[in-house]
């Protein structure tokens, strides 16, 4: 069972299967903590960054700032706790404040994407 507030993204699933190994690992330097994370994932989904690598630049986003341009602010948002995307309407999510409340449309993307 998931905590409200909380989203379960793919990504976690892939970092699940890398902590697996990691405690029988005996690495002791960052090429060898990289081979682990390599090895964790058989279809290559894990894939290590060094933050300081000038041949491979991480770029860090300021997440608000970013989505700013595509989303809009809705207010009062963490009073609801379900939510519902379709792709029979993109753009939209369906709300509800409890799993029991009445379903509300939500519009939260800036442009519609069937324009862009």
């Amino acid at each position: 069972m998931m905590l409200p507030e909380h989203i379960k993204f793919m990504s976690d699933w892939h970092f699940g299967l890398w902590k697996i190994i990691w405690p029988t690992s005996d690495a002791e330097c960052m090429a060898e903590i990289s081979n682990t994370i390599t090895a964790s994932s058989q279809s290559g989904h894990n894939i290590l960054h060094f933050v300081n690598d000038q041949s491979e630049l991480l770029v860090f986003l300021n997440w608000k700032t970013f989505f700013e341009n595509y989303l809009k602010l809705k207010k009062n948002i963490t009073k609801y706790y379900h939510f519902l995307c379709t792709a029979d309407e993109p753009g939209v999510s369906i709300r509800q404040e409890f799993c029991d409340s009445e379903e509300v449309g939500l519009a939260f993307l800036r442009q519609d994407p069937s324009k862009s």
